[in-house]
């Protein structure tokens, strides 16, 4: 707990409070995983997944893939404050439906390691969406949906 920040001109205050920030979100993410209560009854619905720092400013997450008999990872990486990304491994997107931009979307709307992981097992036990024409993008990673997955806990 930091009770105390001692500092020599005031100049230094904004790079500090940027540090606190940055180190704030990492501890929002962290803290996510842990909970005293389940928010399901059912041992089969619930997700299960492995938390593993990786460097001073990252963490992977590690879980069962859905559909298949391997396991995955995302790496979760706080850039700043207000930057998070997201990496999925193995990068193969065919194989869970969601992209990295899709993830780092999710994450840094709801700033939940149980929303993401939440949202990674939605997309991969959807079925492939088709690609529009217009946009050549998949409709599934609108940021309506987005909203939906965060506003749905």
């Amino acid at each position: 707990m930091v009770t105390e920040i001692p500092f020599t001109h005031p100049k230094h205050v904004p790079d500090m409070i940027e540090v606190l920030r940055h180190q704030a979100t990492y501890n929002t993410l962290i803290s996510s995983c842990v909970s005293e209560k389940t928010g399901c009854d059912d041992p089969l619905e619930q997700l299960h997944f492995e938390v593993s720092q990786e460097k001073a400013t990252s963490f992977s997450v590690t879980f069962q893939h859905p559909l298949k008999e391997s396991l995955t990872c995302v790496m979760i990486n706080v850039l700043s404050s207000r930057e998070i990304q997201c990496t999925l491994f193995p990068i193969s997107e065919d194989s869970l439906n969601c992209s990295n931009d899709y993830l780092t979307r999710v994450m840094k709307r709801c700033t939940s390691v149980p929303i993401l992981m939440r949202a990674i097992f939605k997309k991969a036990t959807k079925p492939e969406v088709e690609v529009t024409q217009s946009t050549g993008r998949n409709t599934e990673e609108s940021s309506s949906d987005v909203q939906v997955e965060t506003t749905q806990e």
